[in-house]
C-alpha cells in the first residue's frame, strides 16, 4: 500500500509509459498531475479535487477511482 500522501504539480506530467497509478491516500491530484500521460489506463486515489490539466490529454484513461468529488473540478481536468 502506499504511504504517499501528497503529491506536487507536475508530478507524472509527460509520464508517456506509466500505465497504472495507484495513490490511495492522495487526496487531490494538483496542476497538471498526469498531463501528457498518454499510456495512463488507471488511476486509484482518495482525491476529491483535481485541478487544471489533471488529466489532460490522457487519452488511454478508462479507469479512475476517486474519493467524492466536492470542492472542485479545474479548467480541462479532463480535457482530451
Amino acid at each position: 500500500m502506499s504511504a504517499l500522501t501528497n503529491i506536487g504539480p507536475d508530478s507524472f506530467n509527460g509520464c508517456s509509459s506509466l500505465k497504472t497509478a495507484y495513490l490511495p491516500k492522495v487526496k487531490s491530484c494538483p496542476t497538471r498531475t498526469f498531463r501528457d500521460c498518454t499510456s495512463l489506463e488507471k488511476v486509484v486515489t482518495s482525491a476529491t479535487s483535481f485541478s487544471s490539466y489533471a488529466f489532460y490529454n490522457c487519452s488511454s484513461l478508462s479507469e479512475l477511482t476517486h474519493g467524492t468529488i466536492n470542492s472542485s473540478l479545474g479548467t480541462y481536468s479532463f480535457y482530451n
